[in-house]
């Protein structure tokens, strides 16, 4: 049985869930340890470069470290937001991969 669930981890390094239920031996999907790779600026830059076009912007591009797990799997990923009034509004929301971005 699957359990998704976003959770949100502070500059302490503690868990808070944000939505979802309990993933079932999350702690076997991740391995041990946040391994390198990009950065949450990097993780930014990416969803930008998504959107086809240099938005400006109503408040600054936010990045959050997040765990996501989809198909009995778990990774580390940022959810970046963008919020926007111009050239149209939008508020998006991406999850980027820390591993593969």
């Amino acid at each position: 049985m699957e359990f998704p669930q976003a959770v949100l981890i502070d500059a302490k390094g503690v868990l808070t869930v944000v939505s979802g239920t309990v993933e079932a031996n999350l702690n076997t999907k991740l391995g041990k340890r946040l391994k390198k790779g990009i950065s949450e600026s990097e993780a930014i830059k990416i969803a930008e470069a998504d959107l086809g076009f240099t938005p400006a912007y109503e408040q600054s591009p936010e990045s959050d470290l997040y765990v996501y797990a989809n198909e009995g799997k778990a990774d580390y990923v940022y959810k970046v937001n963008l919020k926007f009034l111009s050239p149209e509004p939008g508020n998006h929301h991406y999850f980027i991969s820390i591993k593969t971005g």
